[in-house]
């Protein structure tokens, strides 16, 4: 395929289409990769490698490209999402405009220039709002570079919400894809900001990858609080009765009604705790943590691109209609459904 380019963006989720579908790749940079062919072959690019620079990037990037492939016979991903970290000007790495800011060539050799939004920012949570008026510093911390395009100059400097939005991916009928790095970090962050937002956000676990120690993360993130801790690890969620015979098992009326009664303390507690991960808390913690936050926090991880066809509850051509809308746990996409 050809590398990102000067090329008129065009995607859209169509307002008759009932499902769309996004693909992210998280911050794979020339500045983040030792290993990546170009920095290999560029002196300028190795002598400005981040002190986060390894070759994680270079080895998860067939994953990820098995996952920007696993659409081809359907017309290919609706839109393509490749974040970057830009940090300021005199840091020598990973500075706006430069060659080491750009996207590895492992991943955008295999985008379609015109579906894809290069979208930019400078805190891990890569669907963060912070502007002028609502961040820690007083400064924008998204919309970095020359976003606008993507919603036709309607925003200066538009949020990746108002880009999904203004395109036509709107939660409720939208499916995020997430791959990339760091996990504990940028993608735990985003995914699960994006999922409060609305949207069923899955991230593939062997096209990520991350750090194995926790990194400045406090101590308190770790459990969720005691209500919304105990109703996640205790209730199975497909026994929700969206319709007449969808339940895994049986719940007697009083329980329901039970849940039915603690669902907004539930859900305000869970809530805020998602939140902190995504606001309140510097770093990342320790890889095998995150997938325990990404769970809770319902995203649902999946472990290779393959699994989107060997499992008939990931067709992504009918979801999120029977995920989103059910609310089903992710350990739930792989129980049999007793009454299939």
């Amino acid at each position: 395929m050809n590398r990102q380019g000067a090329t008129q963006f065009s995607a859209r989720c169509p307002e008759a289409q009932k499902v769309c579908n996004v693909v992210l790749v998280i911050d794979m940079q020339n500045d983040y990769c030792s290993s990546c062919d170009e920095v290999q072959e560029n002196e300028e690019l190795k002598a400005s490698q981040s002190p986060w620079s390894g070759t994680t990037i270079k080895a998860i990037s067939p994953a990820v490209q098995d996952v920007l492939g696993m659409r081809a016979d359907k017309g290919g991903w609706d839109m393509v999402v490749l974040t970057k970290d830009t940090l300021k000007t005199g840091t020598g790495y990973l500075e706006a405009g430069t060659p080491g800011s750009s996207v590895v060539k492992e991943i955008t050799d295999y985008v379609a220039p015109a579906r894809t939004v290069i979208f930019s920012k400078d805190t891990d949570d890569w669907m963060n709002t912070l502007d002028a008026n609502t961040s820690f510093d007083g400064q924008r911390h998204f919309a970095l570079e020359d976003e606008a395009k993507y919603v036709k100059n309607e925003f200066a400097n538009p949020s990746l919400k108002q880009i999904l939005q203004h395109n036509g991916f709107h939660p409720g009928k939208t499916n995020l894809v997430v791959t990339g790095v760091l996990t504990n970090r940028c993608v735990l962050k985003g995914a699960v900001h994006a999922q409060m937002e609305g949207y069923a956000v899955f991230v593939v676990k062997d096209a990520t990858g991350g750090s194995e120690e926790a990194d400045r993360w406090q101590a308190d993130a770790h459990d969720a609080p005691d209500h919304g801790k105990n109703f996640l690890q205790g209730v199975n969620f497909s026994m929700v009765p969206v319709t007449r015979g969808t339940f895994a098992k049986t719940v007697t009326k009083d329980h329901w009604a039970g849940i039915k009664r603690a669902m907004p303390l539930i859900k305000d507690n869970v809530d805020r705790w998602r939140k902190r991960i995504f606001t309140g808390y510097k770093g990342g913690p320790a890889l095998a943590d995150t997938w325990t936050f990404l769970s809770r926090s319902f995203v649902y991880v999946v472990e290779t691109a393959a699994d989107f066809n060997l499992n008939p509850k990931l067709d992504l051509d009918i979801l999120p209609l029977t995920l989103y809308r059910r609310g089903v746990r992710a350990e739930e996409l792989w129980k049999d459904d007793e009454n299939a």
